[in-house]
């Protein structure tokens, strides 16, 4: 579990800090923007944190220093242009085939990026991006919004997801207690589920 994997001592005798690799595909470009505002809230809210080595995949946007990226390629400039577009749910609804689209570009990009990082523990905003955690075993936090349950009736989705978290420790977050139910009957003996409110 993420308390285990961050009390490991350090060669100094110190406590070595638990390297997160947190995700999502909304955060504020700037001061004036709102979208993402509460992910910008959660960034700040770990950077303070001293047992934890923080690095971000998501759009671009002011950032504490001393984040780490973990954008590849033009990740910043495909990641920006889906928010203007108004993410994953809006197309999906919207224009489904670009939303499939972007979806399986999501799951590819933030998979690659996954795969190239050294982080102990993947925290993914959103339940549609677990869909890209690579087969590494690293254990997961993993937050739910209301949205995202309703990618729960979509074909496969529910498959493909538990097929993601049978290979690791996982812990499922939705944001609000009428979730838990839904995600502990589909995810239940893969995952834990605990709801963390706003």
């Amino acid at each position: 579990n993420a308390t285990s994997l961050h009390d490991r001592p350090s060669a100094a005798g110190g406590v070595t800090a638990l390297k997160v690799l947190l995700s999502a595909t909304s955060y504020p470009a700037d001061a004036g923007d709102w979208k993402g505002l509460f992910i910008q809230r959660m960034v700040e809210g770990l950077h303070r944190r001293n047992d934890i080595a923080l690095s971000t995949w998501c759009p671009p946007g002011p950032q504490p220093q001393g984040v780490g990226s973990a954008l590849q390629g033009d990740d910043g400039a495909w990641l920006a242009d889906l928010s203007a577009r108004g993410g994953i749910a809006h197309l999906l609804r919207t224009r489904p085939w670009q939303g499939g689209l972007s979806g399986l570009g999501l799951v590819r990009r933030l998979n690659t990026a996954m795969r190239a990082s050294n982080a102990d523990l993947y925290h993914v905003n959103w339940l549609q991006n677990a869909l890209a955690l690579p087969d590494d075993g690293r254990p997961a936090l993993v937050t739910a919004l209301g949205t995202d349950m309703q990618l729960l009736k979509l074909p496969l989705v529910a498959r493909l997801l538990r097929r993601c978290f049978a290979t690791r420790p996982v812990v499922l977050c939705p944001n609000a207690d009428w979730m838990v139910a839904p995600l502990q009957a589909a995810f239940g003996d893969e995952a834990s589920v605990q709801c963390v409110p706003f």
